[in-house]
């Protein structure tokens, strides 16, 4: 899922965070800096960060990216990701695949960027 806005990235990194946030995103770490945000594992159906182990679309971990793009914009990138099945001989993070289009996660993160869109786009 992907948004432009007209905001410097370190800025438009800070928007996102919160704008993940007021939708009960619960997004632990934004590093204004590096463009880069992310939440720890969580429950999809409550949006608190779980202890659960984090297999099947029930529990997903949200990441975003924030790219300088043309001038004076900054292109966000926002995945939706869950683990698909357990296998101790990969990384973790080649076990996760992205949610379905029609996952709940996915669209509020979608709402969140076409907010900030509208709010901070040409």
């Amino acid at each position: 899922q992907t948004a432009e806005v007209r905001l410097t990235p370190a800025v438009a990194t800070q928007h996102l965070g919160e704008a993940l946030r007021a939708d009960s995103i619960p997004v632990s770490r934004v590093e204004p800096r590096d463009g880069y945000l992310q939440t720890p594992w969580f429950d999809a159906a409550t949006g608190r960060p779980t202890e659960r182990l984090p297999l099947g679309p029930d529990v997903v971990r949200v990441r975003g990216w924030v790219n300088p793009g043309r001038y004076g914009h900054s292109d966000l990138r926002v995945e939706v990701a869950y683990r698909a099945l357990l296998d101790p001989s990969l990384p973790e993070r080649e076990l996760e695949r992205p949610v379905p289009p029609d996952h709940p996660v996915r669209m509020r993160v979608q709402a969140a960027l076409d907010t900030l869109a509208r709010r901070f786009g040409d």
